[in-house]
Order: C-alpha cells, then structure tokens, then sequence
C-alpha cells in the first residue's frame, strides 16, 4: 500500500486514511504496484524496479484487481497475469539520470514486440 498522492509506503489498510509526508491532508491508502524484472538487450542486463503504470501496461490488471485476486486466494489467475508478459519480449524506452553515486533510470515508455504497438 502506498499514499494515494506520492505513493510512499503505508502498512495501511486499502481506503484508509493516512497521514504522509506530502501536502495532501485527505491521503488514502492504494495498492501498488512493484516488481524487480530483469531487463536485458544484445549489450547486458539491467535489473529494473517496474511501479503502477508501467506494470498495469504490462499485465493489463489494476493494482486493485491484483489485491482482490490475492485476497480471494486466486494464485492460480495472479500466476497466469504475471506469466502473460513473463518472457514476452517488449522494448524499453529508457531515461538514464545521476542520483548521488547511483544511476537511475526512468520507464518513458513500452512497446510490444509481436504488435509493434506501445502498450
């Protein structure tokens, strides 16, 4: 769960109210998503952290959808959205940028590789 502006964490239940760090005194708790994925290309491999819209592009599921799935037990369909893009092939338009010692990157946007479509 994360706040419902800046998306910082919260051990929150979904809906409640939160006080966060952020100007927005009418924050909610929100499900969110975050994946480690291994990106790679003919040059290397970058592990990458993926949040909300990049995942929701990639598996075409909400985070809410996703949490209604785990609180009814349905593992088998969490599998089967997961595994629809495990593997896939997509193209990552990437940002690269300094912060302190470490570089960052950014997801600016992801194409499918059998449509050749941006998802």
């Amino acid at each position: 769960m994360g706040c419902s502006y800046c998306k910082k964490k919260t051990i929150a239940k979904h809906n409640d109210a939160i006080s966060c760090s952020c100007p927005h005194k009418d924050a909610t708790a929100q499900p969110w998503f975050r994946v480690v994925a291994n990106l790679s290309d003919s040059t290397g491999t970058i592990s990458a952290t993926l949040f909300g819209n990049e995942m929701k592009k990639l598996t075409s599921c909400t985070p809410i959808q996703m949490m209604n799935l785990f609180e009814e037990g349905r593992v088998d369909d969490i599998e089967d959205v997961v595994n629809k893009f495990n593997g896939q092939e997509h193209i990552f338009q990437l940002k690269a940028y300094q912060y302190g010692s470490a570089v960052n990157f950014t997801v600016l946007s992801i194409d499918d590789t059998r449509t050749n479509s941006q998802i």
